[in-house]
């Protein structure tokens, strides 16, 4: 963000990649770029739109469903977590960027032999309109936090992520 010139420029970059149509889904390199504006403040509104729009213009139930080639199911995964709003942003890192998902309410169970929790559960709380960049309060286990990023811990601890979505 800094060597771009701040929060401004970069996100001026971020629109141009998508608005000009220079993001390619199918391009395994590209694929973290919605989730990139995570990093700027406020910016989990419009990952948020970032990601539904890439889901429903390159995913669909049909023989082609998938955009590129499924390596290894590195698509697959990219639709999953998308809709269940959170990603893995850098494999160096051991968080995830949070945004909007698709569900209302989403439990991940845990294996008790590998994880202290048993389960996670995402719940959604209110809607915006399609293509409308929510505000989005996050609580993780009932305490209100401003991250827009949650750590792997925090999850196989178990626990609840409350979204709250609502108009800018």
């Amino acid at each position: 963000i800094g060597l771009m010139g701040g929060q401004k420029k970069y996100k001026q970059k971020l629109d141009t990649l998508f608005e000009k149509g220079y993001y390619n889904m199918a391009n395994e390199p590209d694929i973290l770029a919605p989730f990139l504006y995570n990093y700027l403040e406020g910016g989990i509104g419009e990952t948020s739109v970032r990601t539904k729009k890439v889901l429903r213009n390159n995913f669909k139930n049909s023989i082609d469903g998938i955009p590129g080639d499924d390596d290894c199911g590195t698509m697959s995964a990219w639709a999953l977590f998308t809709m269940m709003g959170f990603y893995p942003v850098s494999p160096a890192a051991a968080e995830y960027a949070l945004f909007t998902p698709v569900f209302d309410e989403i439990t991940i169970k845990l294996n008790k032999q590998f994880y202290l929790g048993t389960s996670f559960k995402i719940v959604k709380k209110g809607t915006v309109p399609e293509n409308t960049v929510p505000a989005v309060k996050l609580a993780i286990n009932g305490n209100t936090t401003a991250s827009t990023f949650i750590n792997h811990e925090s999850i196989t601890r178990g626990g609840n992520l409350e979204m709250e979505v609502k108009p800018r």
